[in-house]
């Protein structure tokens, strides 16, 4: 996420600069940059309102949110270097449209809602200590790799590979995050025992 948010303008300044007309090209590039982050925010007020929908559950939600990251990706993967040979700005901007209505979706929310569910209680601190700087160090990877594997493999490789983890994102998911839906409060003592023997067995 943070690595293709941060490189986007570079990203879009490849993609429609000519070399005749610089400084015109820069500002299109920030036009486009502007128009697909602001889909960032209906992205967000759609996991706002699918958070709580209990017959969808926020395990669910976060495994279609990273499908469709992998999917986003995985278009990129196969479409860029023909629409950028072609010079297909508008197909172009529509797939980068998507992919950061895709990043801001669901798992942008569910990702710090989980831990609270997930965890039992007695070590619940603990463990989103080690959540939240584990999310930390791969932003920092991310961002550092995406410069460089972009230069020395192109951005088509660079986005199979981001691909890669959207996949990988979402079999995570189904394997160890279990699906607390219809897990009132008044319960969650039982969870809570659930949850503690749920840790043990998978360390």
């Amino acid at each position: 996420f943070f690595g293709v948010t941060i490189f986007l303008p570079h990203v879009m300044h490849a993609l429609v600069d000519r070399d005749d007309r610089a400084q015109e090209m820069l500002l299109l590039s920030a036009f486009i940059s502007f128009l697909i982050n602001c889909l960032c925010i209906p992205a967000t007020l759609l996991s706002i309102r699918l958070v709580v929908d209990e017959s969808l559950g926020r395990k669910k939600l976060q495994q279609l949110s990273f499908l469709l990251i992998f999917a986003s990706y995985l278009l990129l993967y196969l479409s860029f270097p023909s629409l950028r040979g072609m010079r297909a700005t508008s197909s172009l901007v529509a797939l980068f449209s998507l992919l950061f209505f895709s990043l801001n979706f669901g798992a942008g929310l569910t990702t710090y809602m989980l831990p609270q569910e997930s965890f039992p209680r007695h070590i619940r601190a603990s463990l989103n200590g080690i959540s939240a700087a584990s999310g930390k160090v791969g932003a920092v990877l991310g961002t550092v790799a995406f410069a460089p594997m972009a230069r020395d493999y192109g951005l088509a490789a660079t986005f199979l590979v981001l691909a890669c983890f959207g996949a990988g994102g979402a079999l995570v998911t189904g394997r160890f995050v279990d699906d607390m839906r219809g897990s009132a409060e008044a319960s969650e003592g039982d969870a809570d025992e659930r949850n503690a023997s749920t840790v043990q067995r998978r360390l």
